[in-house]
């Protein structure tokens, strides 16, 4: 009887070791998600842009007429969930694709 108790708590110590390598390997597939084409429906919708350059301040004003415009970056919303620093990283918005740190969208939120 003591035996299936150790054999239970081997199991389980084995399989709470492995959570941190699960972990590890969901962030390395996080950072290889392709990145969102500029032409997805989606992206066109919500006025996504690699580069702020390319935003149509006409079509959305929120960006250039923002007291805060020039912060707003994908990088720095609530959306964003990529490791900082990264060149892209994915989005909420966006599931199972990544954005350009640098873009942007009309729905950019500050993190709080």
């Amino acid at each position: 009887m003591t035996s299936s108790k150790t054999l239970s708590r081997r199991k389980f110590l084995g399989g709470s070791l492995m959570i941190p390598l699960i972990s590890v390997d969901l962030t390395a597939y996080a950072q290889d998600l392709p990145l969102v084409s500029e032409s997805d429906a989606t992206a066109l919708a919500l006025g996504y842009k690699h580069n702020i350059a390319d935003i149509d301040a006409v079509k959305f004003p929120k960006r250039s007429t923002s007291p805060d415009g020039d912060t707003q970056f994908c990088h720095n919303c609530v959306f964003y969930t990529g490791v900082e620093g990264a060149e892209t990283g994915p989005c909420a918005l966006f599931p199972g694709k990544s954005v350009a740190a640098e873009g942007w969208c009309n729905t950019w939120t500050a993190k709080a």
